[in-house]
């Protein structure tokens, strides 16, 4: 038996590009869908993570994704840095409670048998 499994990953909140991906992965009639991580720290950050709740994606946590549940600001006169702690502030903020304790279920690894023998290790 073949199993057919679909991996996407860095999502980066790209609720429109999600929709699209997931609607190829659909009419490819696959038996899973495993996110990789990095979901939502993009333009629409809640509904991306709706998205996933809702078609009951496993989801691995991601650096990004770690951020947004954390965020903070990191005491360095770095722009870059600065920019990124913005981002996963505004991110965070955009979520609601019921997304984080989603979020905070992902889990650093996963793994799938397929068959006999033959495991996968999904990570970020």
């Amino acid at each position: 038996m073949v199993v057919k499994i679909a991996l996407i990953s860095d999502i980066q909140g790209n609720y429109i590009a999600l929709q699209k991906v997931l609607a190829q992965i659909e009419s490819d009639t696959v038996d899973q869908i495993i996110c990789l991580g990095d979901v939502a720290c993009g333009s629409h950050p809640h509904e991306v993570v709706a998205m996933l709740r809702e078609k009951n994606i496993q989801v691995v946590k991601g650096n990004m994704d770690d951020g947004i549940l954390n965020p903070r600001r990191h005491e360095t006169d770095n722009l870059e840095t600065q920019y990124f702690d913005d981002i996963d502030l505004w991110a965070s903020q955009q979520l609601s409670d019921f997304d984080k304790v989603y979020m905070r279920s992902f889990r650093h690894t996963l793994m799938l048998t397929l068959a006999d023998q033959v495991i996968v290790l999904c990570f970020h």
